[in-house]
């Protein structure tokens, strides 16, 4: 666009069409990348016009884009984008940035961002910041060699560092960026302040994607080069709070896959191919130990327990109320959900087998029990994996099976 054609233009329709054009982009992103995709829905679209973002970034709970440049991209290359700004996320730049200088950071981190996407068939635009010597380095490598390189003033393409008017904010939020040498590319946005952007990393972002990561572990994992994946697991394990932990066990024990739909032919006119998720039904038995050191605990783990099996779609749970002795046995499913307040039966002493006895003809594909552990338990474990969800001051009734604690997180 000149910069009559920028006069003319109606903004607030422009916000609307870029965040349309990218949530079809979402979809496209489903063919080259389930999982990213699935990860890109957690993100909000947000359109901003402003000019400290010339281009896109993203704050963990949002993507921010210039409408102008956005829209004089063609759709391979938003594509590219939108699975950058997702990665940047999956990674946990932020976390990982610690009290290292910002601009070098955001620099070291796009490189290690857009090498894995090369590495997963995309093509690099000529303008995205690239050392194609460093391949398989960490941000943490390529932050240490960027500094080498400018102490002996020969960085190897000092071009992809950020100009200091994007500098300025990148330690708030984690940019996309690129050579910016073409300022018409960007629109009307000098002088402009968008009061939608509030480029502050949230601080509840972390522990959020450290949850997804988790879930999505099998398929992002090999994507990464040895050196990433053991650093981005030295800042995940450490301190994964217990939903991740029972997410983790619950995705494993379903086989973590995921189908697809082959595309609609409905939108097809429109160059639009929107595919529909086809996921394997969870069958998964929840024993709850009814005695009163459970009581405190079980509307949060309730609650997180709806949301890992609603994540699914299509799920049946089988949830068992034992003391001494089972006093409830109920499956819910999508058309008959967990309720948000349901109350526990029982509370005397607690006994395990006649959890363990009810399930023997039906072998479900994981069993998830929480309590405080102090019970009779069967000697041997079942044919299915058990996850022992131990409440504070708990300890496991029997050496087989997996455990976690709720007082992690």
């Amino acid at each position: 666009m000149t910069s009559s054609e920028h006069a003319e233009v109606d903004e607030p329709a422009l916000r609307a069409q870029a965040r349309t054009l990218w949530i079809e982009d979402r979809a496209r992103l489903v063919f080259h990348s389930p999982h990213l995709a699935t990860l890109a829905m957690h993100l909000l679209i947000v359109p901003i016009v402003d000019e400290r973002l010339p281009t896109a970034a993203t704050d963990g709970v949002s993507i921010f884009v210039n409408p102008y440049w956005i829209h004089k991209l063609d759709a391979a290359t938003r594509v590219f984008v939108l699975a950058h700004e997702v990665w940047h996320n999956a990674l946990l730049h932020f976390h990982r940035r610690g009290s290292r200088e910002p601009r070098r950071w955001n620099v070291a981190t796009d490189h290690e961002v857009n090498q894995l996407l090369a590495r997963d068939g995309m093509k690099l635009p000529d303008d995205c910041v690239n050392f194609p010597a460093w391949p398989d380095a960490s941000a943490e490598e390529v932050y240490a060699r960027l500094g080498e390189e400018a102490s002996h003033d020969r960085g190897p393409d000092a071009d992809v560092h950020l100009d200091d008017e994007e500098a300025g904010e990148s330690e708030r939020g984690q940019k996309c960026a690129s050579r910016l040498t073409d300022p018409a590319r960007f629109g009307p946005i000098r002088g402009r302040r968008d009061s939608g952007w509030t480029p502050v990393v949230r601080g509840e972002a972390t522990d959020a994607w450290r949850t997804r990561i988790v879930v999505h572990r099998e398929a992002l994992w090999g994507l990464l080069p040895n050196e990433v994946r053991s650093t981005v697991e030295a800042v995940v394990r450490p301190t994964l709070p217990w939903p991740a932990l029972l997410a983790d066990f619950v995705t494993r024990a379903s086989g973590g896959r995921f189908q697809w739909h082959p595309p609609s032919r409905r939108h097809a006119h429109r160059g639009l191919f929107l595919p529909s998720r086809r996921d394997e039904l969870l069958r998964i038995a929840v024993a709850v130990d009814t005695s009163a050191s459970t009581e405190e605990a079980w509307p949060a783990f309730a609650s997180e327990l709806r949301r890992i099996v609603q994540s699914f779609g299509r799920y049946e749970l089988r949830l068992l109320q034992c003391d001494a002795e089972v006093q409830a046995d109920e499956v819910y499913e999508p058309s008959r959900p967990l309720p948000t307040n349901l109350p526990l039966r029982g509370g005397g002493g607690t006994d395990f087998e006649p959890v363990f006895a009810c399930l023997a003809g039906s072998s479900p594909t994981a069993l998830v029990y929480l309590t405080d552990g102090y019970g009779i338990a069967p000697p041997e474990p079942p044919p299915y994996p058990v996850l022992w969800v131990l409440t504070p001051g708990g300890t496991a009734p029997v050496g087989w099976g997996r455990r976690v604690a709720l007082g992690r997180g």
